[in-house]
């Protein structure tokens, strides 16, 4: 028997009947129901990130400048911090991390909301340090180091460099001797020698003198400026073009008595370092320190051809760079020349540092040229004042002179020598309250973190209320994302 054969619909040529849908309209209320298992899926996913992964943060202070920069509501620095980072990982030193108090704080201004506040530094000691703040410098003693300064990595160290000075020796008004400086920044000192030095007090280059001009009056600057800390750790950062294939340039930093100089001889093609110290040694460092002598290396240079060297002196390593290559890394950790920061004398006397450049029978033209400073970590903080306690060390600031006075048990005031002095006009006071690691070694036991604030001048923190834990931990912070134009410069990236 055949099959019977099937007949599809098409086949027929019938045209099926298409069946319209009718189109309902639903107001706002039933299309949220529609939507609300979407929307309840999204909340919970926010949630549970923000409370368990991740959430953002906002810079209300000064502390972290210039790092991070804090200002009130819309326009300060906002970072997204993972809240799970220190579940899985070591606190590591440097770190910009957001924790609580470990004390309870009563806000000066609002005391019914005591609290643990919450705080974001950078971590700079951690368990089993021995740590102490010197002359600007952390100085760790443990198991591997001896009352060293801890070596920062380079992401982070980059992050430490301050911009303090740009722009061409023509603009910036060096001090010339020798010579001149043309128009278009060159440097003729054919058979001869042209000295370039920086006129401007490098101690205007700091940090705390920007956050003086920002917080004190016209009167007060000049003054206040004889009180901040000589800038020691800098780094001289050049672009240069060599005209003539003879002849040298050199790059001097100065610092306490001791100096550092990068020399590049064009003719023989060869770059050189030396050093010539007038500060001793640490104890115990003596057999791994450079001792000064001449370091020498081959260049690759050609006359035309722009070359970026950056010559550095922090943290006790004097480095040279050469088109983003390190040609010289050297230790030479020399003894402060003075160690607190209420040392008036000591840091007036330190104020000739200094940096410099040569230029020996060549021409150079200078393309770039910047000037940056390393953080610098103060033991005390300037504070105005109108009234005293003896804890305090006071400033007497009148017809723009300054000089350190003490209030002595009596309730009278002595200057540095001991001589009473029965009037004085005081604007401004050095809390001596910070007492943690500022006088002499602070040691971490297990699980304890030292934090500071970059700006340690307006900081609150582990030199006042002593070491953190790690439950006080909230989070590292990874992310920039905040502000946005108009509400100020956008500068995006990972928080170092």
């Amino acid at each position: 028997m055949a099959k019977k054969k099937k007949i599809s619909r098409d086949q027929t040529g019938i045209k099926p009947k298409r069946h319209k849908k009718a189109k309902v309209k639903h107001g706002p209320f039933r299309r949220f129901v529609d939507n609300a298992d979407s929307i309840i899926v999204a909340v919970i996913f926010v949630l549970v990130v923000t409370q368990f992964t991740a959430s953002t943060y906002n810079i209300p202070s000064s502390s972290m400048d210039p790092t991070l920069l804090g200002k009130p509501g819309i326009y300060g620095d906002r970072l997204i911090v993972d809240k799970l980072y220190y579940r899985w990982h070591p606190v590591n030193r440097w770190d910009i991390a957001v924790f609580k108090s470990p004390i309870i704080i009563v806000p000066k201004d609002f005391p019914d909301r005591e609290g643990h506040t919450i705080f974001i530094k950078r971590m700079v000691g951690i368990a089993g340090d021995a740590i102490e703040i010197r002359h600007g410098d952390i100085y760790i003693t443990n198991d591997e180091l001896k009352s060293e300064i801890p070596y920062k990595h380079a992401k982070t160290g980059d992050t430490l460099w301050f911009e303090a000075l740009r722009g061409l020796p023509n603009t910036l008004g060096w001090d010339i001797s020798g010579g001149t400086i043309s128009d278009t920044a060159v440097v003729h000192a054919e058979g001869k020698s042209v000295d370039l030095k920086l006129k401007k007090s490098i101690v205007d280059t700091s940090p705390e003198t920007a956050w003086i001009e920002r917080k004190y009056s016209k009167p007060l600057k000049n003054a206040l400026r004889g009180l901040l800390n000589p800038v020691g750790d800098v780094m001289l950062d050049v672009e240069i073009v060599a005209q003539k294939q003879q002849g040298s340039i050199d790059l001097i930093i100065a610092e306490e008595g001791n100096e550092y100089r990068l020399s590049i001889n064009f003719a023989s093609k060869k770059v050189e370092m030396k050093a010539a110290f007038a500060q001793q040694f640490r104890t115990g460092l003596q057999g791994k320190a450079w001792d000064g002598s001449a370091v020498v290396d081959e260049i690759d240079v050609e006359v035309g051809e722009k070359i970026r060297v950056r010559f550095s002196n922090a943290d006790d390593r004097i480095i040279a760079e050469i088109d983003g290559d390190v040609v010289f890394d050297e230790y030479a950790p020399v003894e402060p020349a003075y160690i607190n920061d209420d040392d008036f004398v000591g840091r007036k006397q330190s104020a000739k540092n200094s940096v410099s450049i040569s230029v020996y029978d060549t021409s150079i033209a200078f393309a770039d040229l910047a000037i940056f400073r390393d953080l610098y970590y103060m033991d005390a903080m300037f504070l105005p004042t109108k009234s005293g306690g003896s804890e305090k060390r006071y400033v007497e600031t009148a017809r723009g002179q300054a000089r350190l006075l003490l209030r002595n048990p009596d309730g009278k005031y002595e200057d540095i020598e001991g001589n009473l002095v029965e009037k004085f006009q005081s604007n401004l006071m050095i809390d001596l309250n910070f007492k943690n690691a500022t006088r002499e070694p602070y040691l971490l036991q297990d699980d304890e973190y030292f934090a500071l604030g970059d700006n340690t001048a307006n900081s609150n923190d582990s030199r006042a209320w002593g070491p953190l834990k790690h439950d006080h931990l909230q989070g590292r912070a990874i992310l920039r994302f905040w502000p946005i134009p108009p509400f100020g410069p956008f500068r995006p990236g990972l928080v170092k």
